[in-house]
């Protein structure tokens, strides 16, 4: 059988209603797809704006417990943590929503098996091989580190294995609709244990460095792996069963090549403000950013939950050559992602001094972060599902390119802004690239023969 994404993008324009008949199947069969996506993204929204709630109550503890200084430590050490874990899955998570629901919708069992096998062999053995040369290579830079980042940075790169484990698994969870299996343990029980492994280990080691907070997160992860292991072991196996494997390493790598260089520049850009203030200003400072960053990540879940729930329908409608019902699921992700964002942006920035001054009488100063960070996420859901919807279509390279250009424009303006703004000039810079990026995407979309009319 045949790869089910070869075709260019230009094969879109042979789609066509075909009749009255079809229009009204068409009609139909969109009606109850919206239904479904409606009800997959709010289990996926609902998901993860609780554990976006546990977490945020949980990083409230954290800093309260550390102080500000110790925070910007263990922020540091978080963000390198989940920075690298998401990309050592080398493009696949993408991937992953691209090629198994069309190979299931065409019955392609055999290579949806291979996919899925291939990806989490060869995400392990990256992951692994990652975190071990980071880990020897900073033990041997020990002394140029400052000691109080040592450990910290040490214990966050041991996780890496796991935390690449959990967004590979919760992807192709996701791809299958198989929503909360996939998504409960990284949202719900990976705070639940980072409070619970924390609280442990501090009150053995009878102190409150961030090192303990960073062990704490190192537990977490790995016990929420093999939680998210077991409860995805059955659903998985009763979809995809036993049987033959068809492999397509070079395939698969090839797609997942741009992706991972996507996936790599996007996941840095929106941790470069924290990476760069960590050389420019004390830890509490970057504590403060941290905080308010961490704030404003409620919102990006409304877009995270859109594109998660709608990707499969994008894919599904690009592998039986729906065009039309392909345009209508990106303007109805388009209207789910800016609607909630804009009402959760008024209520967010209304609350913000409130709930910053939890933290401590200090954070209450990241408030200009907050309302700069916003614009960023608010930009970034009007352009709805507008990147989800290149990579389905084979224009992965494309968003590769756009995403790596954009990543090193923000590397730029965030060294510039920062010497001059300190933490408010990364985030202008953060909020700038978001929306000139997703400005770019979309032209580029429009351009395109099978966009012409999202």
């Amino acid at each position: 059988m045949a790869s089910t994404d070869s075709r260019p993008s230009s094969d879109f324009q042979a789609a066509s209603p075909g009749g009255f008949a079809n229009k009204v199947v068409r009609a139909v069969l969109a009606r109850i797809s919206d239904k479904q996506i409606s009800f997959a993204v709010g289990k996926i929204y609902g998901l993860k704006v609780g554990g976006a709630a546990m977490a945020y109550f949980v990083q409230l503890a954290v800093a309260f417990y550390l102080g500000s200084t110790n925070y910007g430590v263990f922020a540091l050490a978080w963000i390198i943590a989940t920075t690298l874990g998401q990309i050592c899955c080398c493009g696949f998570n993408d991937t992953t929503g691209r090629f198994l629901p069309a190979y299931l919708a065409v019955g392609d069992k055999a290579r949806a098996r291979g996919f899925v096998g291939f990806a989490f062999l060869f995400t392990s053995w990256v992951s692994v091989i990652v975190a071990g040369f980071l880990v020897i290579t900073t033990v041997l830079a020990g002394p140029l580190f400052p000691e109080i980042y040592f450990w910290p940075v040490v214990l966050a790169l041991l996780s890496v294995p796991a935390l690449t484990f959990t967004h590979l698994k919760e992807s192709v969870a996701v791809s299958r609709s198989l929503i909360l299996s996939g998504l409960f343990p990284t949202y719900i029980l990976r705070p639940l244990f980072l409070t619970l492994f924390t609280a442990l280990v501090a009150i053995i080691a009878h102190n409150n460095t961030p090192k303990v907070a960073v062990l704490g997160l190192l537990l977490a992860s790995f016990a929420v792996a093999v939680f998210q292991a077991r409860f995805l072991a059955k659903p998985l196996m009763a979809e995809l069963g036993l049987g033959e494997k068809i492999v397509e390493r070079a395939h698969w790598l090839k797609t997942s090549l741009p992706l991972f260089l996507a996936q790599g520049f996007f996941v840095l850009t929106t941790s470069t403000d924290v990476l760069i203030l960590s050389f420019f200003v004390l830890p509490d400072t970057l504590g403060i950013y941290f905080a308010a960053a961490k704030m404003v990540a409620l919102l990006s879940f409304v877009h995270a939950a859109v594109a998660s729930g709608i990707t499969r329908r994008l894919s599904e409608a690009w592998a039986h050559n729906d065009l039309p019902l392909f345009k209508q699921q990106i303007q109805r992700g388009r209207l789910w992602m800016i609607v909630p964002t804009l009402l959760g942006a008024v209520i967010l920035f209304l609350l913000a001094p409130f709930l910053l001054k939890m933290f401590g009488p200090e954070f209450i100063a990241g408030q200009p972060i907050v309302a700069i960070l916003i614009a960023g996420v608010i930009a970034q859901a009007a352009g709805g599902p507008i990147q989800e919807a290149l990579i389905v279509s084979g224009n992965q390279k494309a968003v590769s390119l756009i995403i790596g250009a954009f990543f090193i424009l923000n590397l730029i303006f965030s060294l510039v802004l920062v010497r001059y703004f300190g933490m408010m000039g990364v985030a202008i810079a953060s909020a700038c690239t978001v929306s000139a990026r997703i400005a770019v995407m979309f032209l580029f979309a429009r351009l395109r023969s099978s966009f012409t009319a999202a």
